[in-house]
This record gives C-alpha cells, structure tokens and sequence, in this order.
C-alpha cells in the first residue's frame, strides 16, 4: 500500500480514547456490497456523529482550559514581579503568560480538539454524499434489473440459496389472509 492509499487513514484522540479509523473504507460504496452498505449507512453515522460530539465538547473544554490556565498565570506572574520588586505593566505580563509552558500546553491542547473535531464534521458531510450516492447506486441497480425489487431472506438464501422476490411476497401475504 502506498502513501496515497493511506491518506484516509486516521488516528484520533477524543478524551482518552484514541481512536485509530479508515476513513476511506468506512465511506466506500460497491455495487457488489450495496446491501451491506445500505445497512451500515446508519450506524456509521451515529458512530462518527457521537464522535464528533465528544470532539466539539473536548474542543469547548479545552478553550476554557486556555482561559483558565492564563488566569492562573496572571496572579502567579504578578505576584512574582511584585516580590521581585518588578514594574508591572499589562504587556510583560502577557508576554510572560503567552511565553509559560503551561499556557502553549493549553493552546496546543486546543488547536488538536479543533483539528480533530473539523475532521469529524468533515467526515459527517461525507456520510450525507455517501447516502445520496447509495440512494442513486440502489435505485439504477433496481432500475438495471427491471424494476424488480428482491429480498434476501437468510432462512430461505441458505437452504434454497433462491433470492425472494416481490411477487413472491405479495403470493404467500394473499395465501395468508385466504386462509
């Protein structure tokens, strides 16, 4: 596989969970897996949507940890520069703040909740052109066989490995209300 194959392959921290996902496989689409695909349209979603809640929250949090942090800060560095007798002025402190480990931590903390949360919104807006795209690919795939729609019954595809069709449906619902 080379790095072009790669590109949608991710690894996201959300909270504690790192979260390690193959973007690119969860949105394709296969006429040969169309029924698997339709199925997993929904969950995927969910799964992605509950994730990029737990992004957007972890991106809120960190950016109040930032004000927090800088707060902290500012009674420290002012108490410092009063006990070393130092002018105080609202420029060197900021500096002093920006400058603090603590403080870079707190931004960098949040620049990676915005990034990991814009990738999430990002693959939201994909599974909605993934559903349209299973939509269309479902509906010329029904159109291609005739307009005949067919249900894959487990019972019945593994002990007769026949598909049920429409009419056959419609036959054994008339058969039932006869009786």
């Amino acid at each position: 596989m080379d790095k072009k194959d790669k590109v949608l392959e991710v690894s996201l921290t959300i909270g504690d969970e790192l979260y390690n996902r193959d973007i690119g496989e969860d949105l394709s689409v296969s006429r040969t897996t169309l029924d698997e695909d339709c199925i997993n349209q929904a969950p995927l979603y969910a799964w992605y949507a509950i994730l990029a809640e737990n992004a957007r929250d972890e991106r809120d949090r960190a950016k109040d940890n930032i004000g927090v942090v800088e707060a902290e800060l500012d009674a420290d560095i002012r108490r410092e520069m009063d006990e070393k007798k130092e002018k105080i002025t609202e420029g060197k402190v900021t500096q002093a703040i920006k400058r603090h480990d603590k403080c870079r931590e707190a931004v960098e903390s949040h620049l990676q909740s915005c990034h990991t949360f814009g990738i999430l919104i990002a693959v939201q807006n994909a599974f909605g052109h993934r559903k349209e795209m299973l939509v269309t690919l479902a509906a010329n795939m029904r159109r291609e066989q005739g307009g005949e729609v067919s249900v894959n019954t487990p019972q019945e595809e593994s002990q007769t490995g026949n598909k049920v069709n429409l009419d056959n449906i419609r036959q054994r619902i008339k058969e039932q209300e006869g009786k």
